[in-house]
This record gives C-alpha cells, sequence and structure tokens, in this order.
C-alpha cells in the first residue's frame, strides 16, 4: 500500500467531553461497514460526532471491524444489517437508533 491508500491511525480523544465541528450529533452512514462508507463513519468520529449509526448488508464479521475503526475515536456506535430496498420505514430505524445516543 502507498501512503494515499493506507488507513490513518485512530487518535482516541483525550476527554470525555466531545469537541469538534460535528459534536454533539450523531451521524447514520449507509454502506458504513466497510470501505468509503466507513471511512466517512470514522471522519465523522474523528470530528466528534457523540453517535455514528451503522447500516449496511455485509456480514458480522465485516460489521464488526468497521465498527471497531469507528470505536477507536470514543463514539458510541450502532450496527444495522439492512438492504435499503428492504426499508419499508426508514425513518423510524433513524429515529430509534437516535434515541440511544
Amino acid at each position: 500500500m502507498n501512503s494515499a491508500t493506507e488507513p490513518l491511525p485512530p487518535v482516541p480523544p483525550t476527554a470525555s467531553v466531545r469537541s469538534g465541528p460535528l459534536a454533539p450529533g450523531v451521524a447514520f452512514v449507509t454502506g458504513g461497514a466497510r470501505g468509503l462508507g466507513n471511512a466517512i463513519a470514522v471522519s465523522f468520529a474523528r470530528e466528534g460526532a457523540r453517535g455514528v449509526a451503522l447500516v449496511d448488508i455485509q456480514d458480522e464479521e465485516t460489521f464488526a471491524k468497521g465498527k471497531a475503526m469507528v470505536e477507536a475515536f470514543g463514539t458510541k456506535v450502532s450496527t444495522t444489517v439492512n438492504a435499503p430496498s428492504g426499508w419499508k420505514r426508514p425513518d423510524r430505524s433513524h429515529k430509534s437508533k437516535a434515541k440511544r445516543y
């Protein structure tokens, strides 16, 4: 790998109070278990989001890896295995996830 494709090392927050441009927000990232979606989820965590909900169609092992990368910043993470075509009421899912944070 070259430096352009290597992931940045986690930099856990030094304080329990969230700070940054996204604090104290909650982010919902579809496709967030791996790849670009996970990179976006990690960047939200790095920028201070207090919670990130990962929604994807990936397996548990892939979710566990992606979740760990986000949690390294002290951000709470929830995961949902679901394809967008299977969502009958995504607004309910998002509201219930947001209440967790």
